[in-house]
């Protein structure tokens, strides 16, 4: 029985480090550039097309092709997806941009007076408590990242794919 826990507490750990983890990353962190291009209405009937193959790089089942007229679900997907893949993409790339910060403060400001930072006086309590988000999101960062992209792409099959839905739902 006690196997079983610590299989899984393997999967655990090395969840940041497959390639499904990085192939959702590299979706979430393309997702402000495709809200922003298929906002473009010049782009909105081509947009649809760009974004069923950003899609392929999430696990799971392809998109199917639209149904005619594809317009308006493109057009209908740019004005859902803008304000979910602007959010989705600024929080991990801004996660991105941290990581490395924590990771690295320690180490970095080794010997340095920090008694003005947050975490002193001493230079263990701030160095500790500036690490301390990185195993935090080093680990639970793949969770949100496959929450975020699993609605990004529940969005993209509602509005892009074969089937009765308009912009209202």
């Amino acid at each position: 029985m006690w196997r079983h826990s610590v299989r899984g507490m393997g999967a655990f750990f090395r969840r940041p480090f497959t390639v499904r983890t990085l192939r959702r990353l590299a979706y979430a962190l393309l997702s402000p550039f495709a809200a922003v291009l298929l906002f473009v209405p010049l782009l909105a009937g081509a947009g649809g097309g760009l974004e069923r193959a950003r899609a392929r790089l999430v696990p799971g089942p392809p998109l199917p092709p639209p149904a005619r007229p594809a317009w308006p679900r493109s057009a209908g997907y740019a004005l859902a997806s803008l304000p979910t893949g602007l959010l989705v993409g600024a929080f991990f790339g801004y996660l991105c941009l941290l990581l490395p910060y924590w990771v690295s403060y320690p180490v970095v400001y080794w010997g340095d007076d920090l008694s003005e930072n947050w975490g002193g006086p001493s230079w263990l309590g701030a160095a500790a408590l500036h690490f301390a988000p990185a195993p935090v999101m080093l680990f639970v960062g793949p969770w949100l990242l496959k929450l975020a992209t699993s609605a990004q792409v529940g969005l993209a099959r509602r509005f892009l794919s074969e089937g009765r839905v308009t912009i209202a739902g």
